[in-house]
């Protein structure tokens, strides 16, 4: 899957950078954040990309993630296990 996401990117969007979808949904939270906001990043993992940083954007950054790699995740705040198998968040309203 991922080679045909690469062919796609190359045929479709040359002049588009790798991670293009990305830098457009950084630039949106970019556009809509406010520094007294506390974020939950759903999915979180070790933070392999780079531009889901948003610390020091908002108030606060929580990640959330069903592997324990995301305590390893330098781009939170604070990180939880996501808890199977009912998949509750470990976070309140």
């Amino acid at each position: 899957m991922a080679r045909l996401v690469e062919y796609m990117d190359r045929k479709f969007y040359p002049h588009m950078n790798t991670n293009w979808d990305d830098a457009i949904f950084r630039q949106y939270i970019l556009e809509k954040a406010c520094p007294e906001f506390v974020c939950l990043d759903y999915g979180a993992g070790r933070g392999n990309v780079k531009l889901m940083n948003f610390r020091h954007v908002v108030k606060k950054v929580c990640g959330v993630d069903v592997d324990s790699a995301v305590f390893s995740n330098p781009h939170l705040d604070e990180a939880r296990l996501i808890d199977s198998p009912d998949n509750k968040i470990a976070y309140g309203d």
